[in-house]
Parts: C-alpha cells; sequence; structure tokens
C-alpha cells in the first residue's frame, strides 16, 4: 500500500495595515507555485500594460484554486445604510480587490510555503511579516 501526502494548510494572520485580515489558503503542487510565484514577482508597469492584466488575471485564477477561507468583508450601503457584507474566497471574490491587497496576501502565501526553506536560507521566522501557522 502507498502513501498519500496529505497537503499543508496554512493560516496567515497580518499585522499592520492590514491587522485582523485572516486567510486560509492550501498549499499546492511545486508547478503551481512557481506559476503564482513567476506572476507575484514580476514587475509591473504604471499604469498596467495589457500583458500586466493578462497576467494579473492568470495570477488570481491560480491563487483561488488555493485560497480555502477569509474573514475579509466590505460595506455596502442597504436602504441608504451601511452594512458589512463577507466577501466570498472565490476568484470573483479575489478580483474585485485592489491589486496592492492581492499581491500582500500572494506574497505571505508565498512565504508561508517557502517557510522552511527560507529559513533554512538565513532567512530568521521573526522577518515574515505575518504570523503563519500551518497545519497538517
Amino acid at each position: 500500500m502507498g502513501y498519500v501526502y496529505q497537503r499543508a494548510t496554512y493560516r496567515l494572520i497580518f499585522e499592520g495595515v492590514l491587522a485582523g485580515l485572516e486567510v486560509v489558503a492550501k498549499s499546492t503542487s511545486a508547478t503551481v507555485y512557481k506559476r503564482i510565484s513567476g506572476f507575484a514577482n514580476r514587475e509591473w508597469t504604471n499604469p498596467p500594460s495589457d500583458e500586466d492584466l493578462v497576467e494579473f488575471d492568470a495570477l488570481c485564477e491560480a491563487f483561488a484554486g488555493v485560497l480555502v477561507e477569509w474573514n475579509l468583508e466590505e460595506e455596502v450601503t442597504v436602504k441608504g445604510k451601511p452594512v458589512r457584507k463577507a466577501v466570498p474566497p472565490t476568484l470573483k471574490g479575489l478580483m474585485d480587490q485592489d491589486l496592492q491587497l492581492v499581491l500582500a496576501i500572494v506574497l505571505a502565501w508565498m512565504d508561508a510555503v517557502a517557510g522552511p526553506a527560507a529559513v533554512g536560507a538565513g532567512m530568521d521566522e521573526s522577518q515574515l511579516p505575518m504570523d503563519v501557522t500551518p497545519s497538517l
């Protein structure tokens, strides 16, 4: 009988300007990680080029596949009153956010997934921008 590897799930707890945001995302194959990493680490032009926009769509599509849940809400107006509404952890929910938030979440996930390798390569865990709780 063979061994079935259970991929890790990471709870990203943000600090600083994003304090209070929590994101749960799962690990993925090295191929998908490499694809997401390539999209996230590219240099974006300002204003974004057509190629940037295509790459951003591809980044969101790939990351939506590992996004499990988050506590992200948006404020909407209902009958003239502000109401908080949960943003679904879906491709559409991700695409409705601004570029900086999406990249912050993706980069935090990349740090979490590569955490032991990054720490082993001389990066101290205290340098990570958020609390990361992996669970197997």
